[in-house]
């Protein structure tokens, strides 16, 4: 698909901070697009929640008839094959939406870029859709007292998520910026306020803001 603005790809680590960097974006005029917000869509969906009761069956569900995404996680993460049939249900729904708004969200004037926080812009090859990639650095330490403190999250849950990923050093490679969200708020914020200026060094534009689906999708 087309896009008709640039669009800005944010990697990193889970718990670096991508989100973050996505919003600072968008304070600064590109339209972010949730990645979290289109996944959790995407399990209320009709033909998604068939999909995967018809590959899992009934005990992925919880007694209301929602997706249990925990015991589907538990039952995803543990198996490379398991995560594979999930993408093949999930992603496509993903990017049918993404591509909607999109179109929609083109035609905004205020709206001067896209912003995609995806953890799997490299898996999907995604990146060949972006203008840059920006790549945002937190050590492990960090991104683990982190996730311990907002999901209740163990190192070793980290590490097997992570572990169905490309490795971090691949995607910082690939990267055209890096930021590093080791620090505070403020000290990140100074280095992300200078990228989309000079991405589009004639805009001049008051915050698209923050548009509630996603753009590119994760599970």
């Amino acid at each position: 698909m087309r896009f008709l603005r640039p669009v800005i790809g944010v990697v990193g680590g889970i718990g670096a901070g991508k989100s973050v960097v996505a919003r600072i974006l968008a304070e600064s005029g590109a339209a972010w697009i949730s990645a979290d917000q289109l996944a959790h869509e995407a399990y209320a969906a009709d033909e998604v929640r068939a999909a995967i009761h018809s590959i899992w069956g009934p005990e992925i569900f919880q007694a209301d008839g929602q997706v249990d995404r925990q015991a589907l996680a538990r039952t995803a993460f543990a198996d490379e094959h398991e995560l594979r049939r999930l993408e093949m249900v999930i992603h496509p729904w993903i990017r049918r939406q993404r591509d909607r708004i999109c179109a929609t969200l083109a035609g905004h004037e205020e709206v001067r870029a896209f912003v995609a926080d995806s953890p799997l812009l490299f898996e999907a090859n995604l990146d060949d859709e972006c203008e840059c990639v920006v790549f945002v650095e937190c050590r492990r330490e960090i991104r683990a007292r982190r996730l311990h403190e907002s999901r209740g999250w163990t190192p070793e849950q980290l590490d097997r998520r992570e572990a169905r990923q490309l490795p971090l050093n691949f995607k910082r490679d690939r990267a055209d910026i890096i930021v590093n969200n080791d620090s505070d708020i403020e000290a990140l914020t100074r280095q992300v306020r200078g990228i989309l200026p000079n991405l589009l060094p004639c805009t001049n534009r008051g915050p698209a803001g923050k548009h509630g689906v996603d753009l590119w999708g994760s599970v």
